[in-house]
């Protein structure tokens, strides 16, 4: 077997792997930019039900529109804590407050979240959210319950993985 031969044959197949790669790395980063479960709650509302579709990870954050980003890490902190309650058995879920976080995320409309906490739900289901303590942002901003997804960790290997994706993808097409 020539080279030639090989090129022809190992062409395709790195081109396919690449597409494969390409596929994984922006699946992956489209689940970190679009969580399969996104609640808003208006900052002025203390009390409100959610209904949690499966168990899981769920992380709470302050969401500021874009207009504030001034200042957005020194007004980042806030008193407020979360009471999670299962509405069918009545049963507290721990809430997880976050002192600090060197991280934030932003969705396509330019809106950072800021992450405040988070709880372990164990049961699908109905559950009470009320917000304790002061809550001192303005009236634009909303609490936004999220599916975890991820960290750092995962955006890095999928940055990558595109990356890589295309160079495979672009060397087994041209060769």
């Amino acid at each position: 077997m020539t080279i030639e031969s090989m090129a022809r044959i190992m062409g395709p197949l790195v081109a396919v792997t690449g597409l494969v790669a390409l596929y994984y790395g922006i699946n992956r980063i489209k689940s970190l930019i679009f969580p399969k479960f996104r609640w808003e709650i208006p900052i002025f509302e203390t009390q409100t039900t959610i209904d949690f579709p499966q168990a899981g990870h769920y992380e709470f954050f302050v969401s500021r529109k874009p207009k504030f980003r001034l200042f957005q890490r020194a007004i980042q902190t806030c008193d407020a804590n979360f009471s999670v309650k299962n509405m069918k058995s009545g049963e507290v879920v721990p809430y997880t407050r976050y002192t600090f976080s060197l991280w934030t995320r932003s969705d396509m409309r330019g809106n950072r979240s800021f992450p405040m906490g988070s709880v372990e739900i164990s049961t699908p289901g109905s559950y009470q959210i009320e917000i304790l303590g002061d809550v001192y942002y303005k009236d634009e901003n909303y609490i936004s319950v999220m599916s975890y997804e991820g960290g750092g960790l995962k955006i890095f290997i999928a940055v990558w993985t595109i990356l890589l994706g295309a160079f495979l993808s672009i060397g087994g097409i041209v060769f």
